[in-house]
């Protein structure tokens, strides 16, 4: 904390020494201006007869020190502490300024001219150091911005001190009619400045000497020959000082022209003409300031042709104005003009400052302060040559098209890539509302190797305005061949096209080509995934960036694109999305996270697992973003009033509007009861009563706590105990079948009851709220809800213990909504058949809240295991997808036909193993694939999905494979660990499971020590043995608790049973293995059968010919025969049943 706060504190330092800087620079060209506008008005108007040459020799005169005192200039600012130069030259200033007071009143022209000198002369020693001390006070990112305010203070001193001048000029006339005396008053204004601007340069940071053992070259032709002779060795450097000194010459013209072509062109006076410059001024600060906003961190090249633009039609339409009829026009044009030079000037300040050495930073300065003068002093020359050839000034204005031109034409071929870049970011703004986080983590300047996940054609666009630095981008060949249009595009970027059909030799030269850009000092962008995501998941990355960065030390950063899938051209159910604009105000959402760097040396495996943890960190980012349930619900139902949201077999059906007014009633209703409660208990079937409990749950702010009516009597009163419920939803009829949980009349609501009994008027305004009021004026007993707080509480299954209170989130529940939607690519066509129970977290995801808020209708039918209702739902309501157990999709084959589940494209099983011989049946029998999906209550429940294989554009990218439970889901990392010594395991070696993404729990309900077991660092220790392949698939071995050590190796229980029914050809729940304490061996393996399976004899028999290893097989005396195998009341197996009851019948034995 103490370092972070150094560091904050010397940041603030920085900013505050660079406002210092900047302040005192703003007094100086203030006082510049003043005295130069004050010296042009006093001499023409001495000789009114001589306005041209007077001005010309003015800025002569004014150029000749930055001419022959910059060499020395740039040796003061490397040989001395710039502070000291500052207030040095801040007091000659001041001395100045007080003879300048003595010229005006005796009415010396000669003094005037020569003091006009020293004052140019003073401002050419302070010209490299006060450009030379930003990068020494202000951080390479912000030194562009730096520029920009730079500039901007000092036009800012521009506009107030031309309009300053004359007006002082004005005012003191007033008061003495004597000219001389006038304006000798009026520059005492120019004392009290010069005594500011010592006192702002006393706090400028003390800087030492960049280059203390400096010599000094006395002849100054001979010292600017020898820094050119090192300049020009970098090639852009020497372009970037040469178009600062050509935009000079074409400036400075315009500065003095505008004062000639006012007084001839628009009959202004010369006071009136001197206010011309004013909207010029105002336009280079706001280009310079708008140079540094859109700059960013890094150099905005684009901005120099585009100035240079805006300046040659500024110019080219002045040059043909020549009536005082279009003065309003030709200020605009000067502004525009100004606009364009802010433009220019920004980026090429910075890029010479960052792209000169440090001890020799002051003496390249003076070098660009020289050059640029010369330019000043060039076109104070075409002044005087326009003059003695009489050229109006509008015709200097049209010879002066030319240079602009030229600078236009250079800009635009060296830094068109920029441009592109600069256009392509507007049109990205156009479409998408861009955040960035991490983006310090991106160099500057410098190599780099950006892997990135892919899921839209438009990625590449976002990173280049994201960015803002050039970007070589390794592209699909086919795609380079095929989009011949974009092929000019791609030339521009340096593409480099390679993909899995490219020859080696084109492999060989793509890979040369990458390393070359990157020892050229690119970025280089490469898409790890080898294409654009078909299934919605990060999929596993290619190695071949390891072969471009061998041997290197260029840092790999991880990105994450989030947002980009969903919104254009991205692949969405085997079909190219090609929706394209919204209205400015529904803009896409885009977060680009940029990762830490990465060594070169890292394998593509951990480089996937570190843009996962971005996907994490992508998710959680948008935390303020989510609404509570309740709000998210009340948005989908207003936008779908009308619309079916859910039906049931006991007879009743709902539209999103229904369904929000009878929330509504019901919320009211039981609002008294929960004032102090936190809580609210539902006893409800899977149905739309049950579904309407848990809206009125979230719209009162209230966690809901589905109770789970298949458990244990004590099991059921300590969920009820534990979460201090005092109401509790249900319905008579339901209620009524369980008299053994006695539970107290006084804590339910009968939902029935409450629906019924609405009268008309309270319908009415319950339907009026429903549509029109917000939350807190909708349910008067509803509190403030953030993303963090409990949204519901799942008591977890039991299968290892005692059931345990999760407490999921509103930010949990609608991240997990999300990453599914990613994954299962549901549309309003689709139709799922809900009959998981409302208390397991599989159910209360799959059949409300996953289905209200992405607008998938869906018939719930209360029980699971009523096969014959659950074929009717899927024919009779033409049902694309069911959720379910492998228990349960093994009891509806029993019953179901071909033409009953026609309609099903998608059916997910979990909560226990997937058996490939249940999977083959119904890919037989149905036409259908049975996905496995794995997961946790503590998860909200998603860990990882099968889906079916993604396609288009002719690509088919793995979904699912035998003997994997799927691919993680988006916005979730893992990794796998050894359970004994803590080390990270190898691709495809098994071991502890953990994860962390946006789905992790908060924690068990008033459980803390528990909680602290499983979630560390925040990662959630799953307590399950998987391995994750080299396609990044996750296989589950088992529950680390469903494992016995002996012999010294962990025997996987489930292996064993998937061995007993591979061999038997048996199905279902027929069989379990467990473990058990044994005195010889320390555990040993027992199999309980029911009488499904027949002789035990020929159990031991067909695992003996299973070809697993003998240590897997349980000894021929350890097969028992049970009435059932024990289960819970979501399907999955007892674990802890198992073990007692292993433990029971061998203690009968």
């Amino acid at each position: 904390m103490k370092i972070k706060f150094n560091l904050q504190a010397l940041r603030q330092k920085r900013s505050q020494a660079f406002g210092w800087v900047n302040a005192t620079q703003f007094f100086g060209a203030l006082n510049d201006n003043i005295f130069k506008a004050m010296i042009q008005m006093f001499l023409i108007a001495m000789l009114p007869n001589s306005r041209g040459i007077t001005l010309a020799i003015a800025t002569i005169l004014f150029s000749i020190p930055y001419v022959f005192l910059t060499p020395y200039a740039g040796f003061l600012a490397d040989r001395f502490s710039k502070k000291k130069i500052t207030v040095i030259l801040k007091y000659a200033e001041l001395l100045i300024m007080v003879l300048s007071c003595i010229a005006f009143f005796i009415g010396s022209r000669f003094m005037l001219f020569t003091l006009l000198f020293m004052m140019s002369a003073q401002s050419a020693l302070f010209s490299p150091t006060k450009y030379g001390i930003l990068p020494e006070l202000v951080s390479e990112e912000k030194l562009t911005r730096a520029n920009g305010l730079l500039v901007m203070m000092s036009f800012i001193a521009i506009i107030i001190g031309t309009a300053s001048a004359p007006a002082l000029s004005l005012v003191a006339n007033k008061w003495i009619s004597n000219p001389q005396y006038a304006y000798g008053l009026a520059s005492i204004v120019c004392v009290v400045i010069a005594i500011a601007g010592i006192l702002t340069s006393h706090q400028v940071w003390k800087t030492r000497p960049a280059n203390p053992t400096v010599t000094n070259d006395h002849f100054f032709l001979r010292k600017l020959w020898k820094t050119f002779k090192w300049v020009r060795k970098d090639k852009n450097l020497l372009i970037a000082i040469f178009a600062t000194g050509f935009f000079s010459m074409l400036a400075g013209f315009m500065q003095i022209n505008l004062i000639h072509y006012g007084m001839h062109c628009l009959e202004l006076d010369e006071k009136q003409s001197s206010f011309m410059f004013f909207f010029a001024a105002v336009g280079i600060a706001f280009g310079a300031y708008y140079a540094g906003r859109l700059s960013k961190r890094n150099i905005e090249f684009a901005l120099i042709p585009i100035g240079s633009f805006l300046i040659l039609v500024s110019l080219l339409i002045i040059g043909f104005i020549t009536s005082p009829n279009y003065l309003i026009l030709v200020s605009i044009l000067v502004f525009v003009a100004g606009l364009g030079a802010g433009f220019f000037i920004v980026p090429l300040d910075t890029f010479i400052q960052i792209t000169l050495p440090l001890e020799k930073r002051g003496e390249g300065l003076a070098l660009n302060s020289f050059i640029s003068w010369v330019g000043i002093s060039l076109a104070g020359l075409f002044m005087f040559i326009f003059d003695k050839i009489s050229l109006p000034p509008n015709g200097g204005f049209l010879f002066f098209v030319i240079p602009a031109g030229i600078l236009f034409i250079f800009g635009q071929h060296f830094l068109k890539d920029f441009f592109f870049r600069f256009c392509v970011n507007l049109i990205v703004r156009l479409i998408y509302k861009v955040r960035t986080i991490g983006i310090e983590n991106v160099p500057i300047n410098g190599p780099a190797v950006l892997i990135v996940n892919h899921a839209s054609y438009m990625d590449s666009l976002l990173l280049c305005a994201t960015t803002r630095r050039r970007i070589r981008f390794l592209m699909s060949r086919d795609i380079y061949e095929r989009w011949r249009w974009c092929r000019p595009f791609f030339k521009m970027y340096g593409v480099i096209p390679v993909d899995d059909r490219s020859s080696p030799r084109q492999v060989a030269m793509a890979i040369r080509e990458a390393r070359k850009a990157l020892d050229d000092g690119y970025m280089v962008c490469i898409f790890a995934e080898g294409g654009i995501t078909r299934t919605g998941t990060i999929r596993a990355f290619k190695s071949g960036f390891a072969r471009i960065l061998r041997g290197t030390d260029y840092p790999i950063i991880p990105i994450y694109l989030g947002g980009s899938w969903g919104t254009i051209y991205h692949y969405y159910q085997g079909q190219l999305v090609r929706k394209w604009f919204r209205l400015s105000l529904m803009r896409y959402r885009v977060t680009v996270m940029f990762g830490k760097q990465l060594p070169a040396t890292t394998d593509a495996f951990h480089v996937r697992r570190a843009v996962m943890e971005l996907s994490c960190d992508y998710f959680n980012s948008r935390k303020d973003e989510h609404k509570s349930l309740g709000k998210s619900f009340i948005s989908e139902a207003r936008s779908s009033w009308f619309a079916p949201a859910a039906d049931d077999t006991l007879g009743m059906k709902v539209t999103y509007g229904k369904a929000l007014i009878a929330s509504v009633a019901l919320a009211r209703a039981i609002s008294p009861r929960v004032q102090d409660d936190k809580h609210i208990g539902i006893l409800l079937p899977t149905s739309c009563a049950g579904m309407i409990a848990n809206i009125t749950a979230a719209l009162l702010g209230r966690s809901a706590v589905n109770l789970n009516f298949t458990t244990s009597k004590q099991a059921f009163a300590h969920s009820i105990e534990q979460c201090g419920m005092h109401v509790i939803i249900t319905s008579r009829k339901f209620v009524e079948r369980f008299p053994q949980y006695e539970i107290s009349e006084e804590k339910l609501v009968f939902i029935e009851d409450v629906l019924k009994n609405l009268t008309t008027k309270t319908k009415l305004s319950c339907a009026f709220a429903a549509a029109f009021l917000p939350l807190n004026m909708m349910v008067p007993a509803t509190t403030k809800t953030e993303a963090d707080d409990v949204a519901m509480i799942l008591f977890s299954s039991g299968s290892t213990g005692e059931p345990k209170g999760v407490m999921l989130s509103h930010h949990n529940v609608l991240s997990m909504i999300e990453s599914l939607r990613m994954m299962l690519a549901t549309t309003p066509d689709d139709h799922i058949c809900g009959t998981l129970p409302l208390f397991h977290s599989f159910g209360i995801m799959g059949c409300i809240w996953y289905p209200l808020l992405k607008h998938v209708r869906v018939t719930m039918h209360p029980n699971p295991l009523d096969a014959q209702a659950v074929v009717d739902i899927v024919r009779n309501q033409k049902s694309t997808m069911i959720f379910g157990t492998p228990t349960f999709l093994s009891i509806y084959a029993r019953k179901a036909t071909r033409e009953d589940f026609k309609t099903l494209r998608f059916i997910l099983a979990g909560a226990e193993k997937l058996k490939e011989s249940l999977v083959k049946l119904y890919e037989e029998r149905y036409g259908v694939r049975p996905y496995e999906a794995y997961g946790a209550t503590e998860l909200s429940p998603g860990i990882a999905v099968s889906v079916p294989h993604g396609t288009g554009g002719g690509i088919v990218q793995e979904g699912w494979k035998t003997g994997r439970v799927g691919l993680p889901c988006p916005g979730i990392a893992m990794k796998v660990l050894d359970p004994d010594t803590g080390e990270e395991m190898a691709p495809g070696e098994p071991g502890l499971l953990y994860l962390k993404g946006p789905n992790v729990m908060l924690g068990y309900l008033q459980r803390e020590d528990l909680t602290s077991e499983v979630l560390k660092d925040g990662w959630y220790c799953t307590g399950d043995i998987a391995f994750i392949d080299d396609d990044g698939f996750v296989g589950l071995t088992d529950r680390l608790s469903r494992f016995s050590k002996i012999g010294g190796e962990m025997v996987p229980h489930v292996g064993v049973e998937e061995a007993l029914l591979n061999a038997t050809g048996l199905t279902g729940q027929v069989l379990a293995v467990t473990g058990v304490p044994d005195e010889r061996k320390g555990e040993k393996l027992v199999v309980l059968y029911t009488a499904e399976c027949g002789n035990p004899q020929w159990l031991y028999e067909a695992l003996e010919g299973s070809g697993i290893p003998n240590l897997w097989k349980p000894a021929k005396s350890e097969y028992y025969l049970v009435e059932a195998i024990p289960l819970l009341g979501s399907g999955k197996v007892d674990l802890s049943g198992i073990k007692k009851l292993a433990l029971s019948v061998i203690n009968k034995k």
